[in-house]
């Protein structure tokens, strides 16, 4: 494939005129006039949204005002504690149990996929 210079007269190719890449760029009309009606209805469309950003914008700033419930902290607190329970504790032979069938519940779904 071979290109033909811009000025070749064979070429389907025409590049634009200044006149017409200036028309292209300018803006006809940058500002349409909005009249006293249309403002107003513009207004009033947006004041619930400034309303409700305002109220929430105030109960943010309200709350750094509130002292929360602050819990003495000690290591010694026996509350606190969770004592050891061979009782409720895994061996490990129910861990390695646990593993092994879902290995093969795995490898099994995904034979049938």
């Amino acid at each position: 494939m071979s290109y033909a210079p811009l000025h070749d007269p064979r070429s389907s190719f025409h590049p634009p005129d200044s006149s017409q890449m200036r028309s292209f760029f300018v803006k006809k009309n940058p500002k349409a006039p909005v009249s006293s009606v249309r403002r107003r209805k513009l207004f009033l469309s947006y004041l619930p949204d400034w309303i409700l950003t305002i109220v929430l914008a105030a109960i943010f700033f309200s709350l750094d005002k509130v002292e929360g419930y602050r819990r003495e902290f000690s290591v010694t607190d026996t509350s606190l504690r969770h004592p050891y329970d061979p009782i409720h504790t895994n061996g490990t032979s129910e861990l390695i149990h646990s593993s092994v069938m879902q290995f093969t519940n795995a490898s099994r779904t995904l034979h049938f996929i």
